[in-house]
């Protein structure tokens, strides 16, 4: 969802493939030619807070693991401690990939990190909804990999706006 609506909204605001510096160039938007720079970076700029909003929704559905876990018990038998352990993981998981995502940031581009996000989200409930509530499948799919996207996700919705 949240890597589908990131390509909606770039490909709504045309900035898909555009470089900054061919924009301030030719001071034009492409189909838009009474556009100037100042108008294509306030258009970025309000474009970079939308999209982190849409991330921290997506993101921020860990905080309703009290209903993921009421469904993981009663459905699939899983213990309270079990569903637990899984929200710990990845509440463990995510502050540590903010940090590496942090360093990794200064090398790839933030949008580029927001896909990854999206993708390893998918993934990990993908993973832990194909295996019909194997302990190990959702442990690893939304402890792991979900708390990994997390991070990412976290970390690129609260620099990108900032920055």
């Amino acid at each position: 969802l949240q890597l589908k609506l990131s390509l909606q909204w770039t490909n709504l605001f045309v900035i898909k493939s555009l470089n900054i510096k061919t924009i301030l160039k030719n001071r034009s938007f492409p189909n838009q030619k009474n556009w100037d720079a100042d108008t294509v970076l306030k258009t970025r700029k309000y474009f970079t807070v939308l999209a982190s909003f849409v991330i921290m929704l997506c993101i921020g559905s860990v905080y309703s693991w009290s209903i993921i876990a009421s469904e993981l018990i009663e459905k699939y038998g899983f213990s309270a401690f079990q569903s637990q352990i899984i929200f710990g993981t990845l509440i463990a998981i995510f502050p540590v990939t903010m940090i590496f995502a942090g360093k990794l940031g200064k090398k790839v581009r933030h949008r580029y990190l927001g896909y990854l996000s999206g993708l390893l989200f998918f993934s990990g409930y993908y993973l832990a909804g194909s295996f019909q509530g194997s302990f190990f499948s959702v442990f690893t799919g939304i402890g792991i990999v979900a708390g990994i996207s997390t991070g990412f996700g976290y970390w690129i919705a609260l620099t990108a706006p900032v920055q």
